[in-house]
């Protein structure tokens, strides 16, 4: 409870906003993005395989204390 005997608090109204905006930035993101939803999911598909390859080769160096400069 908070000083006024209401449920919830200064937590609760950051994770509905938080919420709120997330489903706002999400609908914007729809409306403006500039390819269409299979272009946009090869695009994520591309970038998130790069980038789990470039992350598991430095995972690997640094496992192994050697890291690329």
């Amino acid at each position: 409870m908070n000083a006024n005997g209401k449920p919830g608090g200064v937590w609760t109204s950051l994770m509905v906003a938080s919420a709120v905006g997330a489903v706002v930035g999400a609908g914007l993101a729809l409306l403006f993005a500039p390819l269409s939803g299979r272009e946009s999911r090869d695009w994520i598909a591309r970038r998130t395989r790069d980038l789990t390859e470039r992350v598991g080769g430095s995972g690997d160096a640094v496992k192994n204390g050697v890291i690329p400069s």
